[in-house]
């Protein structure tokens, strides 16, 4: 278990170590591009523990998974993440985006 409360309720909710579907892979993509400063933060923040806690490579001064700034913001190639880390990230994404929605419409 991490210290990174986040990270430890999507990973219990991982069932499946499989690549994620070309429909989910389309659909992480497009909710990628809709996050908030705070939400890309938190998803570099699972990126990083997922490394520490499952790979040999436990160096924090480099980018893990081939990461690299670009423009000044860090990017990540989707097929580099291993399959376990994919399912955690649309995880987050899907309740991200499934809360944004709830907060538009409380707002209406």
């Amino acid at each position: 278990m991490s210290n990174f409360p986040l990270y430890d309720n999507l990973i219990t909710e991982v069932t499946s170590f499989e690549d994620l579907s070309s429909k989910q892979k389309d659909n992480f993509m497009k909710m990628v591009v809709d996050i908030d400063d705070n939400s890309s933060e938190l998803i570099y923040a699972l990126i990083r523990v997922y490394q520490l806690e499952n790979s040999e490579n436990k160096n924090i001064f480099t980018l893990p998974y081939d990461g690299k700034f670009i423009d000044k913001d860090l990017k990540f190639d989707l097929n580099e993440l291993p399959n376990q880390l994919k399912q955690i990230l649309y995880n987050f994404l899907t309740l991200y985006h499934g809360n944004k929605t709830k907060e538009e419409v409380k707002n209406k």
